[in-house]
């Protein structure tokens, strides 16, 4: 497996890294990871925090309405994402990045682009969304399926049900084919703003 660089992670279109500070002193650390004014492309509505164990792969994972805003707030974890917008230029390119709790980054995940977060150390990270959470609008796919092509660490991870009985990759795609007009029209927002920035 590669750790991609920042840089290499943002070729993805839409895909952002915010480099974060953290402050240290006698007392122990603080890093901001969200500010309102920063230009990230979203409106966070909704967070939430995940404790994973070691050996645990979460995904792999695609939403089709809402951007993920990630940050690693204890330890420190994989993401292989993968590029499912047809129109995109980066369409079905992957890439892999870790984040960790102490040199501290965040990653938006626009919508369209799979993800699938393996953990080897006892991990907390905290997420944003866009779009209130609905288990039935989500969809996936084996995060081990051969067509998907991602080189995982694992073998035999712990899994959590639904992604044990996730469906296969090819499926996914098929699954993806009614949102690939919206995820062309996010595209074309988000470069708009860039050109009137």
């Amino acid at each position: 497996m590669t750790i991609n660089t920042p840089t290499e992670i943002e070729e993805i279109t839409g895909v952002k890294i915010v480099e974060l500070t953290k402050y240290r002193d006698s007392r122990g650390s603080l890093f901001e990871f969200y500010r309102e004014n920063w230009p990230l492309g979203l409106t966070p509505i909704q967070w939430n925090a995940v404790q994973s164990v070691p050996n645990t792969i979460r995904g792999f994972h695609v939403h089709p309405h809402h951007y993920d805003f990630l940050v690693c707030i204890v330890g420190n974890f994989i993401i292989n994402i993968k590029d499912l917008r047809k129109t995109s230029q980066s369409y079905l390119e992957s890439r892999c990045i870790k984040l960790d709790s102490e040199n501290p980054r965040a990653l938006v995940i626009p919508p369209g682009v799979g993800h699938g977060f393996e953990f080897h150390v006892n991990t907390v990270v905290c997420y944003s969304m866009d779009y209130y959470f609905e288990e039935d609008k989500e969809l996936d796919c084996r995060f081990d399926d051969k067509d998907l092509n991602i080189n995982w660490s694992f073998v035999k991870p712990n899994l959590s049900e639904r992604d044990d009985k996730s469906t296969r990759f090819k499926k996914l795609i098929n699954d993806l084919e009614p949102f690939q007009n919206k995820f062309t029209n996010d595209i074309l927002q988000q470069q708009s703003k860039k050109t009137r920035a």
